[in-house]
This record gives C-alpha cells, sequence and structure tokens, in this order.
C-alpha cells in the first residue's frame, strides 16, 4: 500500500495535463463529494459519526449514517470522510464485487473522461484537476475498489503543517 500512495505523490508532479478527458474540471467544479465541498468545517456537517480520530496523515474519519450506498448503477460498501484540523481533506468511497467496482470506474469515467492509467497489476486510474485528485483502484483478483478524492489545496496544508502522509501512517 505504501507503495501505491509513493506513486501516486510522483504521478501528481507528471500529470499535468494527461487525465483531461471528458471533464476533468467537473472535479474542481464539485470540489467535495455529493453535497460536501472540501474545506467545509466539521462543524457545518450535521449527522456525521466519528469512526477514529487517528486516521491517515492526522485526520479524523466519519460516516454519514444516512448516507446513501448508491452511486449510479454501483452499490457502496461505504463512503467515509476525513477532516484534518477540522476542515475536510478527503473522501474515500469503498466497493466490493467487481460489477459494483467496474460500475464506479464507469461513472468517473462518464463525469471526468477516461483518466490515465497506473501500471501495475491492478486497474488503476488517476484524474487531476487544479483543486482535486481523483485515484481510482480495483484489485483485480477480487473485485474490491477504492477510489479516494483529495482535495489538493488541504492537501498542501497538511504537507506544510508537517503531518505525515497517508502512505507514512499506514502499516
Amino acid at each position: 500500500m505504501r507503495g501505491a500512495f509513493a506513486l501516486l505523490g510522483v504521478l501528481w508532479l507528471l500529470l499535468p495535463a494527461v487525465a483531461r478527458g471528458g471533464d476533468v474540471k467537473a472535479l474542481d467544479t464539485e470540489n467535495g463529494f455529493r453535497n460536501v465541498r472540501f474545506g467545509t468545517t466539521l462543524d457545518a456537517l450535521d449527522g456525521l459519526q466519528l469512526l477514529t480520530e487517528s486516521g491517515a496523515a492526522g485526520t479524523q474519519l466519519y460516516i454519514r449514517p444516512d448516507e446513501s450506498l448508491e452511486l449510479g448503477d454501483a452499490r457502496l460498501d461505504g463512503v467515509t470522510y476525513a477532516f484534518f484540523r477540522e476542515r475536510l481533506y478527503f473522501v474515500t468511497i469503498f466497493t466490493s464485487g467487481q460489477r459494483n467496482t467496474q460500475a464506479v470506474l464507469a461513472r468517473f469515467r462518464q463525469s471526468y473522461g477516461p483518466g490515465a492509467a497506473v501500471a501495475g497489476n491492478a486497474v488503476e486510474f488517476v484524474w487531476q484537476g487544479s483543486r482535486v485528485l481523483l485515484h481510482f483502484r480495483e484489485d483485480a483478483a477480487t473485485g474490491v475498489g477504492m477510489a479516494v478524492l483529495t482535495s489538493l489545496p488541504m492537501d498542501a496544508q497538511v504537507k506544510a503543517a508537517g503531518a505525515p502522509a497517508p502512505a507514512d501512517a499506514a502499516p
């Protein structure tokens, strides 16, 4: 896992326009997930349930118990919201089963274009706007998928604060 996040860091530097398929600008326009925008303060959101105060990069992870676990044609296993210093930093979407995971990928491609493929054993793509980075990964053997939408301005704040990167915090 650590290698995947290290590779993701390198890709941030190398992907200026590669992922500009359909409309990667929509990532920046949305600037979050569903009706929650990156940088939103924790106290501005109702109905969050704390999962852990010791998430990656010094974050606190929350779920929305009443959240719809549908995304297009996909059934999600869960969505977590990570806050750094009480501001929304990244959102992680989890899926299982190839049908659900591929449906999420199809949704991203429809919304943001084809994405930039990441070499490796997994099905992996990255879309980068100027404000938001989307990283999608599917384990081809199991169909388990994960997508992470990250605020690039918040990421810069985390790094400036000296917090460990999510890869550094992982076992």
